[in-house]
């Protein structure tokens, strides 16, 4: 389950949010909630050796918030096209991706990021 900007709650933690949250509530889970992800997106950015431009950098902390740490490591050819230097074959890893099946919107957001550097 999901509360505010996309929090994601277990059912251990349901009790907090019985009655909803204020919207300065939301604010300070999506903050606190980007530093994880930022921290994530930091940690892929060191295991591919990754030297990007901050838009993809966006691109990879957007995808760490939408799927999890664990999910975007899935993503090796798009991560080594990155390392590579590749945005071209990054971005036909993105569309040729179940996450872009599922969110094609979100995932032309992502590209449209990355064609400059195509």
């Amino acid at each position: 389950k999901a509360i505010g900007y996309g929090h994601n709650f277990t059912s251990g933690e349901a009790y907090q949010f019985v009655n909803g949250i204020t919207p300065a509530e939301a604010e300070t889970l999506l903050v606190n909630d980007l530093k994880v992800h930022v921290y994530h997106a930091k940690q892929l950015a060191k295991q591919y050796s990754l030297r990007i431009p901050p838009d993809v950098q966006r691109v990879i902390v957007e995808m760490v918030y939408q799927m999890g740490y664990g999910k975007v490591t899935t993503f090796k050819k798009f991560l080594n096209a990155l390392t590579q230097g590749s945005y071209s074959a990054a971005i036909f890893e993105l569309r040729d991706s179940l996450l872009y099946e599922q969110t094609p919107n979100r995932v032309e957001d992502y590209i449209k990021l990355l064609k400059p550097f195509a």
